[in-house]
């Protein structure tokens, strides 16, 4: 199994995409994309950031694809944008892609900001032993040895 994960930086260092308005409850509170909290939306391009006002969601939620085929090189690219159902408590936090039978098809950690609540990256499957079917994307953190999913969603690998 092969698989790669890239991420897309805006207004912080590492992997994390903070979104205006993080820092602070009140201001996250406020927040146009609260209402996708605990969501991933997905596409096999790049996902385009909006501006952050009443067409934030609407503008997001087009962007949003849940049937993703084969590159040319055989692999599926899924770029994604997770929304935490709260705030990450560490540094580290996790993708994972599992089949529907429950199998880990691609797996990446992360390095993170304690207390951001969005991510914007990709991740590549090479492999999937239930094509056609839906797969579960997750962006978790561990709580010892306990996963902690903080967004997730399903797509279908044709």
């Amino acid at each position: 199994m092969r698989m790669r994960l890239f991420s897309h930086v805006l207004l912080s260092v590492g992997t994390m995409m903070i979104l205006p308005g993080q820092a602070a409850m009140t201001a996250e509170d406020k927040a146009p994309w609260k209402p996708l909290r605990g969501q991933i939306i997905t596409n096999a391009s790049e996902i385009e950031i909006p501006p952050f006002d009443q067409h934030f969601i609407p503008s997001v939620r087009k962007q949003d694809v849940r049937m993703f085929a084969k590159d040319d090189q055989g692999q599926w690219t899924i770029h994604f944008l997770a929304f935490f159902q709260n705030p990450l408590p560490k540094k580290h936090l996790g993708v994972v892609v599992l089949s529907a039978s429950q199998n880990p098809v691609a797996v990446a950690k992360i390095q993170g900001e304690r207390g951001s609540t969005s991510i914007a990256s990709e991740i590549v499957i090479s492999y999937t032993d239930t094509p056609s079917r839906y797969h579960w994307i997750q962006v978790y953190y561990l709580d010892g040895r306990k996963p902690i999913v903080l967004a997730k969603t399903k797509v279908v690998l044709k």
